[in-house]
């Protein structure tokens, strides 16, 4: 009996570390050469027994850049579907990220072309789930449903003003929350949302209580304002 225990528990043990580990080799190179060279964070968030999606501030991509390279185990980030592609993340780098003046950069630019280049590599080996905005949301729903049905976490920093600080209180898109009625309907069990704040005074990452939505329709409101209290309030 004894030798069954633990056999189980061997398997048990390597379906935690294959469902951890999803990340390609890119970001495998990528994410401890950057922790190594930026600022560090304490991270004491413990991978859960079931999956969740995890919510944090975008803060002009410090939200992502900290969480990611600090969690101990993988998650799915949903990120904007323009940075999966070469040309698409290029033509956002040209219009938002470096414009000139708020006009389109048009000129050309090493730095440009070397992140339209890296990004959609990175997004892609870290299995990033796309978000294509103002368009049908189906195929985002469907990717991020089966990568929770497989027992995988996923991240998303949803602020509508993503260079926004914690000096004001952001609101959230909030589409993702759909994810907990679809995927109670699919698997009969609650989706948890952990909300994460980035605590700048202490260096360090901090889990909030999780927010359930067990009736979307009547909670859908209510829950969604929690959310905003959780990711913005120390």
């Amino acid at each position: 009996m004894q030798t069954k225990g633990l056999q189980a528990s061997i398997i048990d043990g390597e379906k935690k570390e294959k469902k951890s580990k999803f990340y390609g080799g890119l970001i495998k190179i990528i994410k401890p050469l950057y922790k190594t060279f930026s600022k560090k964070y304490k991270c004491e968030i413990i991978e859960k027994e079931e999956p969740c999606i995890y919510v944090c501030r975008h803060l002009n991509m410090h939200g992502p850049l900290t969480t990611l390279k600090s969690f101990k185990f993988d998650v799915h980030p949903l990120i904007l579907s323009v940075f999966f592609d070469k040309k698409s993340s290029e033509e956002h780098f040209r219009r938002y990220t470096f414009c000139k003046n708020g006009k389109r950069n048009n000129k050309f630019s090493v730095k440009i072309k070397f992140f339209s280049f890296i990004v959609p590599k990175i997004v892609k080996s870290i299995q990033g789930v796309p978000v294509h905005r103002n368009v049908n949301p189906i195929k985002t729903l469907k990717s991020s449903i089966n990568y929770l049905k497989k027992g995988e976490s996923l991240i998303v920093y949803p602020d509508i003003n993503y260079k926004s600080g914690y000096d004001e209180i952001s609101d959230i898109y909030d589409g993702f929350l759909i994810l907990s009625k679809i995927y109670k309907r699919q698997t009969g069990k609650d989706l948890k949302f952990v909300q994460l704040f980035i605590d700048e005074k202490e260096k360090k990452i901090i889990e909030r209580e999780d927010v359930v939505i067990y009736d979307y329709e009547k909670e859908f409101l209510l829950k969604k304002q929690e959310i905003i209290k959780k990711v913005n309030v120390l």
